[in-house]
Order: structure tokens, then C-alpha cells, then sequence
């Protein structure tokens, strides 16, 4: 009989930090003020050993990353930003970022990737060379990140929805604009689950740079990889407190199921050595995908790299796919 009190006790008390420890990768991955930003940070340290999220384009070499500042800062003294503000599908608030090409109908909304903001796409480049393209740029702040509203980060999943919403603001204004889609990283994500979603005819093209297709799988590998640990009882814990507060469940979360519904010409980024968002993702991505698709592998690109690994070729891939579609 004491044996088994005792017994009952480890049982209960391993219950009790199992569910205090998926609670805490609730809080820590998807909460807007969790732990997060750290584990962005530690990721990128410990996967090319860099000291910030920035250094990659440090030591990159590459002529675009050293006129990156000059660039910028001449385009922001010329174009400028604009904040504008909606509310998404469960009144979530949200915030976006307008770099205006006067006398232009065409639109790119550029989603940033994980706990990032609008200036991820700003300062990787990315605005000012649609923007040179002929393009209106909107950056939105995805949601409980910069100035966005909402508690929780939605991974991809909830966002999908709210690119609904800022395509919709876009129409409101333009109701006859081309809408390009892109996104880097969880932001690639995000416009990947959004074209399985009904987009109206006015979006042209989606273009993913450096995407996952599964959240579950993320929560996972990334778990595994940076702690060397097996936690899948701990994260299956952690994605019940996702479906009771954030509204979303990990595993229902596939972005490949999305990419097999979608009717949207797609192009796909990724770099083969990609330590963040693991390669393999671009293949499982890339064979969901039906209909009008194109796939580039980039040798020698980290995550998020490939435009700079690429330069000038990574911009006339897209100029190239834009222009059949």
C-alpha cells in the first residue's frame, strides 16, 4: 500500500510539471510577451554563431548587404512610410506599414517571419526592391508583434486570416489592384496557409521565402534541436493550452494541407543550409503544391539568405515568375 502512495505521488507530481512545463512552452513560444525574442535570438547564435539576428548580413559580404544602409536611408528620405491600421477577423487590431509608388495599381504585402516586425522587411531589402519593381509596398506588423494587437502569435495559422483582411483593405482603395504575396520565414508561413484560403482574382502570385509547413513539426524539431530533448508529451500539453487561449490547435495548423488546396501560382526560396526552418521543408512544400509552381534550392544560403547568396538572380527569378502569371 506505501509503495503505491508513493507511486501516486511521482505520478501526480510528474503530471503537475508536465503540465506546468507545457504550459510553459505555451507561454514562452506564443505569447505576445513570452520568452520568444530570446529563443529567436539563441537560435540564430547557436545555428551560425552569430551574436545577434543581424549578423549574417554582417558577415555576408555580399554588395547588396554593404549599400544596404545607404539604400535605405535614401529610400525613406524619398518614399517614406505610412502607418495604417485594421481590424482582422476576430477584432484583432492590426497595424501595417505603406511605402507608396505613386501612379502604381500593383501590391506586394511582405509578412516578416518570427517575433519580428514591418522593419524585417525593410531592412533585409525586401521593400525597396519591389518598390523599384513598380510596386506599392504594405509590411504589416503581424499580429502581438510590433504595434499589432492580439496576445497570442498564430505561427502562420491565425495570420492566414489577416492576410484576408489586408487584402480587403487594399481592394477597399484599389478594387482593380494585382496583389503579389510575400512572406519570409514564418511570414512566408503565413502567406503559404492564407493561399488555400478563397483569395479574389486580384492575387497574381505568392512568393515564400524560407518557410515551414507544419507548426507542430516546428515546435518540435526546433525542441529537439537547440535542447536536445524529446518533449512531445510536454508540447502536446502545450498545444492544449494553444486551443483553449489562442484558438488554434498545432497539429490542425498544416501549411502543406493549405499549399494543396491553393490555385495561386506559388514560388518557393529556400537555402540548403538553412539551420532554422530545416531544408527538408522546401521539398514536403514544394510536392503539396498542384498546378503553377517553381522550386529554388539555393547552395550555400542560411535562412532567409537567399536573396542575398543570389543578388541580382534571386530579383530576376521573381521578375520572371511575376511576368507569366
Amino acid at each position: 500500500m506505501k509503495i503505491i502512495k508513493t507511486l501516486t505521488k511521482l505520478v501526480t507530481a510528474a503530471g503537475v510539471l508536465a503540465a506546468a512545463a507545457g504550459a510553459g512552452i505555451f507561454h514562452f513560444g506564443v505569447a505576445k510577451n513570452g520568452g520568444g525574442k530570446y529563443l529567436r535570438k539563441y537560435t540564430m547564435k547557436k545555428a551560425y554563431g552569430g551574436d545577434t539576428d543581424t549578423f549574417i548580413l554582417e558577415r555576408s559580404g555580399n554588395r547588396y548587404i554593404k549599400d544596404m544602409n545607404k539604400r535605405i536611408k535614401e529610400f525613406m528620405e524619398k518614399v517614406g512610410e505610412k502607418k495604417v491600421t485594421i481590424t482582422s477577423f476576430d477584432d484583432t487590431p492590426l497595424t501595417g506599414f505603406v511605402y507608396e509608388n505613386k501612379f502604381s495599381s500593383r501590391w506586394v504585402i511582405a509578412f516578416h517571419g518570427y517575433r519580428g516586425t514591418h522593419k524585417e522587411i525593410l531592412y533585409c531589402g525586401f521593400a525597396t526592391h519591389f518598390y523599384d519593381m513598380g510596386y506599392n509596398v504594405l509590411a504589416p506588423d503581424q499580429r502581438a508583434s510590433g504595434e499589432s494587437g492580439g496576445k497570442y502569435i498564430g505561427m502562420g495559422w491565425l495570420e492566414r486570416k489577416d492576410v484576408l483582411a489586408w487584402i480587403d483593405w487594399i481592394l477597399e482603395r484599389e478594387p482593380d489592384a494585382e496583389i503579389i504575396l510575400f512572406g519570409d520565414s514564418m511570414g512566408a508561413s503565413t502567406v503559404l496557409a492564407a493561399s488555400g484560403e478563397k483569395l479574389p482574382d486580384n492575387v497574381k502570385v505568392v512568393i515564400s521565402d524560407s518557410a515551414y509547413g507544419s507548426v507542430r513539426y516546428v515546435f518540435d524539431k526546433t525542441t529537439h534541436d537547440n535542447f536536445k530533448l524529446q518533449l512531445a508529451p510536454i508540447i502536446s500539453i502545450g498545444n492544449m493550452f494553444s486551443r483553449f487561449f489562442a484558438g488554434y490547435d498545432f497539429s490542425e495548423a498544416d501549411i502543406c494541407s493549405q499549399v494543396a488546396k491553393s490555385t495561386v501560382p506559388i514560388l518557393f526560396f529556400h537555402g540548403k543550409d538553412d539551420k532554422i526552418v530545416s531544408f527538408d521543408n522546401l521539398e514536403k512544400l514544394y510536392k503539396a503544391k498542384h498546378g503553377c509552381k517553381e522550386m529554388h534550392a539555393v547552395e550555400g544560403a542560411g535562412h532567409v539568405c537567399s536573396s542575398f547568396v543570389l543578388g541580382d538572380e534571386y530579383w530576376q527569378i521573381i521578375r520572371d515568375f511575376i511576368a507569366r502569371y
